[in-house]
């Protein structure tokens, strides 16, 4: 019976990659992650040409509020008021509104991608086997969310007035606004804020998460690393980038693109499991 055990690498699909010299591991790794990155930039600035449509994507905006106050989690501005209006105390350290909201657009726009990119290098380095298996599902996950893109376009909440919260007219803190000039959010060539379902910020970090929980050695960094994907959906709700239903709508295209890359992979007999050494047997 053969066991696959993510913490080895088998011979039988990584013999020429054991070859190489460290210098070439690292510039193999660097190769594949400028694929990634570069096809993640051009799928960027291919959303960025998708037509802005404002007024359907407010109306969805609308119907996406009144599924989550219909369902009871409309809790957003909740959320906003308590982490962007108070001064907190958390072991030991202050955190004001400013240090939060810099926080929040520190993990919004370079954790994000940054982390990304020192995961994708790491898997390469160190779990080699299952980086095909991860890299597909990154690449289904996004071409998938791009036709959602096309097809429901939706403003984030802190573009989306009106919206009622206790029966009163409730304006979302816009974190981002410190950083990106409001007027290039609808007018800036390769940016389109109006692609908010999915939230990619929430579905790359759901990936990242499983896949460090399924293969780190000791289990208190797998608990650790099962906490990014509420840290992520922490800072897109908070900064009033997302609805909670864009992370939901995440998770379904996670889901989705596991099932089909799953699929994939196994009709061409390529999942890592299947691939196991026999050495690795119980």
């Amino acid at each position: 019976m053969h066991i696959f055990n993510p913490l080895s690498t088998p011979s039988t699909s990584t013999g020429l990659f054991r070859s190489l010299s460290l210098q070439g591991r690292w510039l193999s790794a660097a190769l594949n992650t400028a694929i990634i990155m570069g096809l993640y930039e051009f799928y960027d600035y291919g959303r960025g040409l998708i037509p802005r449509n404002g007024p359907v994507a407010l109306q969805h905006a609308h119907e996406v509020w009144n599924w989550e106050v219909r369902h009871g989690i409309f809790v957003e501005p909740d959320w906003q008021q308590f982490w962007l209006t108070k001064v907190h105390m958390l072991a030991g350290l202050r955190f004001t509104p400013a240090r939060v909201t810099e926080l929040l657009n520190t993990g919004y726009l370079y954790i994000h991608f940054l982390g990304t990119i020192a995961f994708l290098i790491w898997l390469f380095l160190f779990r080699r086997q299952i980086f095909p298996y991860v890299r597909n599902i990154f690449f289904v996950t996004t071409a998938i969310a791009l036709v959602v893109y096309i097809l429901y376009p939706l403003a984030p909440p802190r573009l989306t007035p009106n919206l009622l919260y206790y029966h009163r007219h409730y304006i979302f803190i816009d974190t981002v606004r410190l950083v990106i000039d409001p007027r290039l959010q609808t007018s800036q060539i390769g940016y389109n804020p109006y692609a908010a379902m999915p939230s990619l910020h929430f579905g790359w970090a759901l990936i990242i998460g499983c896949t460090l929980a399924a293969t780190l050695r000791f289990w208190p960094l797998r608990v650790l690393c099962l906490g990014y994907p509420f840290f992520m959906l922490a800072v897109i709700v908070i900064s009033g980038n997302h609805f909670f239903a864009d992370a939901i709508g995440s998770a379904v295209v996670v889901a989705v693109a596991t099932a089909a890359v799953t699929l994939w992979m196994a009709w061409r007999k390529q999942l890592p499991w299947r691939l196991a050494a026999p050495s690795q047997t119980a």
